[in-house]
C-alpha cells in the first residue's frame, strides 16, 4: 500500500490538477491520499479544490487559514495579504464549503502508526523548522505510539528525525522500522524552499520508504487569475521564485 501525502493547497487549482494527472499511472487500488490542510488561502479557486480533496482524499485535517476563514479573530495575526485573501474567500464560499470546511479536525489519527497534523502533534498552528522543535514533537508520538507524524505549514518538504534532517527528492529514503519520523511534503500550491515546482511525497507502506516529487504546473495561468478575481498581484508573482 502507498500513501500519497499532500498539503498546503492555497486555492491553487491549476497545481493541484498537475498533481492529479501526474499520480495517476502511479496510483492503485488500495493506495491512500491524505491532505494536510490550508486547502484555501492565497489562490484564485478555493471552491475548486474544496471540491476535489472532498471527493479525493481518504483524510483531510483543516490548516490555519481554514480556521482563519471560519473564526475572523484569528484574522488579527495574519499579514495583510494574507487576511486580504481569506476575506475574498469568505465572500466567494458558499455556506456548504464552509460546512465542509468547519467539520475537518485539526489532527488525525489513521490508526496505521501515522498521524497527520497540520503544524505539529502538539500544536496545529505550531511551525516546526528546527531540530529541537522536532525532538519535543517526536516525544509526543512516543505518548501516542505513533511513529509516523505527517505534517505542513512551512511549505518545506523533508523528514525530521532523531538522528537530523533529510531532503532529497526524487531518490527514495529508507525509514527504520524502530524510529521516529516527522514529513513534511511541502506545499502543492505554494512551495517556500525556493523551488517553483509544487512539492508531495509517497509512503511506501511495504517497503518503509519516502520519495519527495517536484512536479511544475501553469504558473503563468494561476497568476492570471488572481489579478483577474482581483487578489494581491503579490500572490502571483511570488510563485515564481518558491517563496
Amino acid at each position: 500500500m502507498k500513501y500519497f501525502v499532500i498539503s498546503d493547497i492555497h486555492s491553487n487549482y491549476d497545481a493541484l490538477k498537475a498533481f492529479a494527472d501526474f499520480i495517476k499511472p502511479l496510483f492503485s487500488a488500495g493506495d491512500v491520499l491524505f491532505c494536510l490542510g490550508d486547502l484555501i488561502g492565497y489562490g484564485p479557486e478555493p471552491s475548486e479544490c474544496i471540491s476535489w480533496i472532498a471527493d479525493k482524499c481518504d483524510y483531510v485535517i483543516s490548516g490555519n487559514h481554514e480556521r482563519m476563514l471560519l473564526d475572523k479573530t484569528l484574522r488579527e495575526f495574519a499579514n495583510d495579504i494574507a487576511r486580504r485573501a481569506i476575506e475574498w474567500a469568505d465572500e466567494k464560499l458558499s455556506g456548504g464549503e464552509k460546512s465542509y470546511l468547519k467539520k475537518l479536525p485539526d489532527m488525525a489519527d489513521t490508526g496505521m502508526r501515522i498521524i497527520l497534523a497540520h503544524g505539529s502533534p502538539e500544536d496545529p498552528d505550531e511551525y516546526i523548522l528546527r531540530h529541537s522543535q522536532a525532538m519535543s514533537a517526536i516525544t509526543m508520538m512516543r505518548t501516542l505510539k505513533r511513529s509516523i507524524c505527517f505534517f505542513g505549514h512551512t511549505h518545506i518538504p523533508g523528514i525530521f528525525s532523531e538522528a537530523g534532517y533529510s531532503y532529497v527528492p526524487g531518490v527514495k529514503i529508507n525509514l527504520e522500522k524502530d524510529n521516529y519520523y516527522l514529513i513534511n511534503p511541502g506545499s502543492i500550491g505554494q512551495p517556500r524552499d525556493r523551488d517553483s515546482r509544487s512539492s508531495f511525497c509517497i509512503l511506501d507502506g511495504d517497503m518503509l520508504d519516502v520519495t519527495f516529487y517536484r512536479i511544475p504546473y501553469d504558473i503563468d495561468n494561476v497568476s492570471r487569475k488572481i489579478k483577474e478575481a482581483g487578489l494581491p498581484i503579490e500572490l502571483g508573482e511570488r510563485l515564481y521564485f518558491g517563496v
